[in-house]
Order: C-alpha cells, then sequence, then structure tokens
C-alpha cells in the first residue's frame, strides 16, 4: 500500500486544529529546576513542557543537542527519483508484476539499479492533497554509487537527469527508457543517501526522540514512514500509561527507546544493506545480491530468516520486501 507524503500529514494532522501550533521554528530547550523543559524559538519566544519528543526529521535540532555524538552518515549511494503518470499506452508497455503496487527492483549484473512501483499520489503537487485530483502513477529510483556520477550532479536539470539514467541503462528494455522519458520533469529529484550507526542505550529523559530524527535510514526497502508510525504508537501507549497515573514519566521513556532501538536498529541494517548491494560495482556480489532476492521471493521461510524485521512488525501488517525481475539487457 502507499500514500503520498503531503496525503498522509494531512490525514495526521486531521482534527489536530485547536492543539497544533504553527509557524514556530525550534532553536534550543533547556531543563528547569520545577521538571519541566523550556523550548525556545527563533521568533525569541519560548514555552514550558512536560515532555519534548524530537519528531523534526532526518536533520533534528533536538537530536542535535540531545544526543550530538549520533550523527548521519554519507553511505556513498545516490538515487535519482521520479515518476510518470500511468496512461493506457504506458501500462500496456510494462510488465503487470510492475503495477500491482509491489515493489520491484531491477538489478542487472552491472552496476546501478532501479527500483519501480505503481504509486496514488496527488496530480498537482503544489497543492493540499485533499484538494486535487489522485491519480496513478509509475514511481522510479535510479540508485548508484555517487562517484559513478558526474560532479555536481544536484545541479542537473530534470531533462540532463533523465538522460543521465538512460545513459546507464543503454541495453536495458526500451520500455524501461519511454519510462524514464515521460516523467514528470516538475518532480524529478537526487538524493544522495546517509544512514546511521547502530544505536547503543543512552541515559533516558522527558526528552526523546521518534522517526527519522533517531533512525534515519535511506528509502531502500520503504520501512522509514512505517517505522516512524511504530515509534509514535509505542510513545502514545508509554504516555498514556504514565498520564493514567500507572508509571513514572522517565521510566516510561526508557522503556519506549528500548524497544523503538531494537526494531529500528533491525531495520537500518536492512535498509544500508539493500542500498549498498543496489550500487555495488562487484559482478560476483551483484549476482549474489540477484540470487538471494529471487530465492527470497519464491520462498517465504527463507524470505523471513534473511529480513527479520518482518517477524517483529507481524502485529501491524506485513512488510513486502519486493521482487526482482529480468528484462531484456545484455548487462
Amino acid at each position: 500500500m502507499s500514500i503520498s507524503r503531503s496525503e498522509l500529514l494531512e490525514v495526521l494532522n486531521e482534527g489536530l486544529s485547536d492543539t497544533v501550533q504553527w509557524n514556530k521554528t525550534f532553536e534550543r530547550y533547556e531543563h528547569m529546576q520545577s521538571g519541566k523543559i523550556r523550548l525556545f524559538f527563533t521568533d525569541k519566544s519560548h514555552e514550558d513542557v512536560d515532555v519534548l519528543i524530537g519528531a523534526d526529521g532526518s536533520n533534528s535540532k533536538v537530536r542535535k543537542q540531545y544526543l550530538p555524538a549520533i550523527k548521519r552518515l554519507d553511505i556513498g549511494v545516490t538515487l535519482i527519483v521520479g515518476r510518470v503518470r500511468l496512461t493506457p499506452a504506458l501500462a500496456a508497455s510494462l510488465p503487470q508484476y510492475l503495477l500491482d503496487g509491489s515493489p520491484n527492483n531491477i538489478v542487472p549484473k552491472s552496476p546501478g539499479g532501479l527500483f519501480v512501483s505503481l504509486w496514488r499520489a496527488p496530480i498537482n503537487t503544489q497543492v493540499k492533497a485533499t484538494s486535487t485530483e489522485i491519480g496513478d502513477f509509475v514511481m522510479w529510483a535510479y540508485a548508484a554509487a555517487t562517484n559513478s556520477y558526474p560532479n555536481a550532479i544536484t545541479d542537473f536539470p530534470a531533462k540532463s537527469l533523465c538522460d543521465l539514467i538512460r545513459s546507464h541503462i543503454a541495453s536495458w528494455d526500451p520500455n524501461l527508457h519511454t519510462l524514464i522519458k515521460q516523467s514528470d520533469m516538475e518532480n524529478i529529484s537526487v538524493i544522495p543517501l546517509r544512514s546511521m550507526k547502530h544505536l547503543l542505550p543512552w541515559h533516558s529523559s522527558a526528552v526523546t526522540l521518534l522517526g527519522d530524527a533517531i533512525h534515519n535510514m535511506t528509502p531502500m526497502v520503504g520501512m522509514g514512514a512505517n517505522i516512524a508510525l511504530r515509534d509514535a504508537l509505542l510513545l502514545t501507549q508509554a504516555l498514556t500509561r504514565v498520564a493514567s497515573g500507572h508509571e513514572n514519566l522517565v521510566k516510561a521513556i526508557s522503556d519506549y527507546e528500548q524497544q523503538m532501538r531494537t526494531y529500528a536498529n533491525e531495520a537500518v541494517e536492512i535498509s544500508l544493506r539493500a542500498a549498498l548491494n543496489a550500487a555495488d560495482r562487484s559482478m560476483i556480489k551483484r549476482i549474489l545480491f540477484r540470487t538471494v532476492l529471487r530465492v527470497a521471493q519464491a520462498l517465504p521461510p527463507i524470505k523471513r530468516m534473511l529480513f527479520p524485521i518482518t517477524k517483529s512488525a507481524q502485529h501491524q501488517g506485513k512488510i513486502k520486501l519486493g521482487t526482482t525481475h529480468s528484462f531484456s539487457s545484455t548487462q
């Protein structure tokens, strides 16, 4: 199942109009003698709170102050990401397994790889998701080692990026060239991938973190948003116990963090491994990677053994890890 980021945010914000305060930029925090935490904002205002939850994304200011040793790492892999509106002509040119909503990894013997999946998203990304028509798109992401691209690739215009990808997949199936060529040029992005080291325990307090703010992972395997939602559920349950007087605040947060680190470390490791495998230049390793993915897809017990994150997520729905298919190619 897929959902656009803007649509998801609107769903999560629904019903919170009297709770959420907008137009504030967090700057820093201080612990007060009263036990409260004082938040300071760039407009010189401040707010005293019982709990500070840093849910402020991969460049979290809360994390940088609270756990400065935990940093994002450049893993040497870059994605070029785009989308194309699914027309009857395009649908007819692509295999059905690329259009059933499942994630698909096209892994040649040569360096680089292409992720393809059907995605329902707002047609106009410049307006609120609830105010625009939702359509079917084929989302794609080309992954390769950063040093295999030209310098200053982040400055390339969209058409040049698409031309570059087509040169990298010159011997692939022509329909994949058509897929890239017909992409929406306003929605082409270059994403240098980053990840985090294994999270070790820290001294818990009334400050905590969730989502990308604490376990930033690559978009490979597509688990980041799901793990963030799992964080939110677990933390909500912990704070509910505190509010009802059944548990101490710091103890509840410590329990949340301990559980979160366990499944988050698994997810970050799987995501990182997938990203590095997609960009690996060793033909032997790539052939082995293709074989592993195919075996995992064909044999569910092997898939569960190789990707243990599915075990810890069973109560929240299965994670689909994708398929690997071969196209006509000399690579």
